[in-house]
């Protein structure tokens, strides 16, 4: 559990969540409708009924410490085709993948000493 008191567990419980999801316009992206490639570059693709978007990327957004959850894809141009209840949901392929981009994208050295 989170400083948040948020979980993966209590992620994937979303009861009343489709009345907060239409309110929002937010729309949840499930194994079974979307598919993440990557490509030669190493950028994300997803694939879902609506088509195919390129060079798409993950924003964290709620909590934003926590990195398997509540997880916004996202155009180049900001626009969010949906969001990610929970990296668990998805096999593990997929977790590594997107994990793998989490990462990339919130990359942040550590400072181990400082030298004068």
């Amino acid at each position: 559990m989170s400083k948040y008191g948020v979980d993966s567990a209590q992620a994937s419980q979303h009861s009343g969540s489709a009345d907060l999801a239409e309110a929002a316009q937010i729309r949840y992206l499930t194994p079974g409708d979307v598919a993440f490639t990557r490509t030669e570059g190493h950028m994300l693709n997803v694939k879902m009924g609506t088509g195919e978007y390129s060079g798409v990327y993950i924003h964290c957004s709620f909590p934003h410490t926590n990195k398997r959850i509540y997880l916004s894809i996202r155009t180049v141009d900001n626009e969010e085709i949906g969001m990610i209840r929970s990296l668990d949901e998805f096999p593990e392929e997929t977790q590594r993948l997107l994990e793998e981009q989490v990462q990339l994208r919130y990359f942040a050295p550590k400072s181990q000493r400082c030298c004068r």
